[in-house]
């Protein structure tokens, strides 16, 4: 049959539709059908429409997560529900942040928030206590008492990990992107966590970026294309691969490659069309509904006209007007009548939200209900029961969730174990940090992670294991410097002057210039020489009894130089 689609009877196209409605170990079977295959299944594209696809589930989420205390076998509580219902995610930070950081409980029940979500992996913070004085430095100081920690969790499986602490503040919570890249097995391979920081009255711009891949934070250079207009960001999406940061005023601005990892990038804005913008301050919501780039405006002079409006070519930055109906039609239409709701405005303020399948459909709240409504037929096809149970911040985010289980890469989780590792470090909590890395090591075995967990057990004295692990390091990679310096420490403490000068030597052969290497191989050779000049000078037969003291000292030196490297091992 394969060489049917090869022979080019079948078009791409068809040949696509037929795989994504396939199981996805099929799938990543058939990668070794042909060439074609396997470069259709890897391509980026496929993957998001195979995804999508199929998700058989999606919930509507309240942002605002509430405390739950009595968490015990988990961190994480998940009360699914189907929508219009809203599914309500709990987390326990007392849990998953350090013990010895203040969580910031804002009335005892919300002290996170849920940021963004991709391909069914939650991006959240916990607001912590910050102590301004301690964090002071000579060249920053900041008055704000708390700050944002963030978190990456599959809510389904409830793997997560912590990610380390940003270089500044976040800004705003509403302008944080988040975008993953899920194989077709529904492994996590990696993500990125973006911040677009625009300096007004510049062209330029910089996006505060944190890669699964380095585990570290970058400031990427990037450029602002509205120059004196103030940007006003209330939200992102990711579309097809991309990031895009909203601003309801004005329009979109979208980064095509975020995984590209260039140091600088160009982004793209584009405009709302000028047929929307005739009341300044309609209210808009931007979202993805059925693969599409979609904005919904509430006209603020008619104030009972709903349009919606379809982001119809990428490429060109071209909307089209897709439907625009009466909100008198929707209340008047037996559909809306049969559910009991009010014929009042919906509340913007309480956020749109739009199908993630479906195009023409979108979820308006009014009183506590939500409802779904088709732009198409006009009609209300769903509602939901009410939400005195909620926050008094009701505001949702839409969560799909594929149908096969979510997971974390080995690879990528033992990075993030190595990095909470060399945060016990930092705070000379050695045998914490010696744990997260025999964790990290026992996922995938990693150079730095046994290179750190070497200087971790130098720091508590267990020399043997410092130097296996330093050994292990250099068969991964031969010309670390660091694992050389390390293993050198650690042999000499276990009296191997041989060992302790051939790692100084290998050191100083890959940094000539190390000045701390060169001190101990300079100290180390003086030490062997005096020993050989001892060994070899003749022994007096009647020492003159004035002598005695300085030859107690001499015997006292090369005691001190036995203890650390034995002389039969030069």
């Amino acid at each position: 049959m394969s060489d049917l689609f090869d022979s080019g009877i079948f078009p791409d196209q068809i040949i696509s539709e037929i795989l994504t409605r396939l199981p996805a170990k099929s799938i990543c079977r058939f990668k070794s059908v042909s060439k074609g295959w396997y470069s259709m299944i890897c391509n980026p594209h496929f993957m998001s429409s195979y995804i999508s696809k199929s998700s058989l589930s999606w919930a509507i989420f309240d942002r605002f997560i509430p405390f739950n205390p009595k968490l015990a076998a988990s961190e994480f509580t998940l009360q699914w529900q189907k929508p219009p219902n809203v599914s309500i995610f709990s987390v326990n930070p007392h849990k998953i942040v350090d013990k010895s950081t203040e969580i910031v409980i804002e009335g005892d029940e919300f002290p996170a928030t849920l940021l963004a979500s991709s391909n069914g992996f939650i991006l959240f913070s916990i607001k912590i206590e910050r102590d301004p004085f301690k964090e002071k430095t000579a060249t920053y100081f900041s008055w704000i008492s708390e700050e944002d920690s963030l978190f990456v969790v599959s809510p389904i499986t409830r793997e997560w990990v912590s990610i380390p602490k940003p270089p500044h503040f976040i800004n705003n919570q509403s302008s944080v992107g988040f975008i993953t890249q899920v194989n077709l097995s529904g492994v996590l391979e990696r993500f990125i966590i973006a911040e677009y920081q625009p300096i007004i009255g510049s062209k330029t711009a910089s996006i505060m970026c944190f890669s699964s891949e380095t585990c570290k934070w970058e400031q990427i250079s990037a450029n602002y294309m509205l120059v004196m207009h103030m940007w006003s960001g209330d939200g992102t999406v990711e579309f097809d691969g991309h990031l895009v940061w909203v601003d309801p005023r004005l329009g979109i601005i979208v980064w095509d490659e975020p995984f590209s990892g260039q140091n600088e990038v160009h982004c793209r804005f584009i405009a709302f069309p000028r047929e929307s913008r005739g009341s300044e301050g309609d209210d808009r919501l931007v979202d993805v509904g059925g693969g599409h780039i979609q904005f919904i405006e509430l006209s603020k002079k008619k104030k009972k006209e709903l349009s919606l409006w379809r982001l119809q070519d990428y490429e060109g930055g071209e909307w089209s007007l897709v439907h625009k109906l009466s909100l008198k039609d929707v209340w008047s239409d037996e559909s809306y009548l049969a559910y009991g709701l009010e014929k009042v405005v919906p509340n913007p303020y309480l956020g749109y939200l739009m199908h993630p399948f479906e195009a023409d459909i979108a979820y308006f709240m009014v009183g506590d209900r939500l409802f779904s409504l088709n732009f198409g037929t006009k009609k209300v096809e769903s509602c939901s029961s009410g939400y005195s149970g909620l926050s008094k911040y009701i505001y949702f985010i839409i969560v799909k969730l594929p149908s096969f289980p979510l997971s974390f890469s080995p690879s990528l989780k033992a990075t993030f174990l190595k990095e909470q590792g060399n945060k016990y470090f930092k705070a000379k909590n050695f045998n914490e940090a010696i744990n997260y890395y025999t964790r990290s090591i026992a996922l995938a075995d990693n150079v730095l992670a046994y290179a750190n967990r070497g200087m971790a057990n130098i720091k508590v004295h267990r020399y043997h294991e410092a130097e296996a692990d330093c050994t292990e390091a250099l068969k991964l990679d031969g010309e670390y410097f660091k694992a050389y310096g390390r293993r050198a420490v650690a042999r000499k403490e276990l009296g191997d002057l041989t060992g302790y000068v051939e790692d100084l030597e290998f050191a100083l052969k890959l940094k000539p210039n190390d000045q701390e290497m060169k001190k101990l191989y300079a100290e180390v050779k003086t030490l062997i020489d005096k020993v050989k000049t001892t060994a070899t000078a003749p022994v007096p037969t009647d020492p003159p009894a004035q002598n005695d003291s300085s030859t107690a000292q001499e015997n006292g030196s090369e005691s001190v130089f036995v203890h650390e490297g034995s002389t039969e091992d030069v």
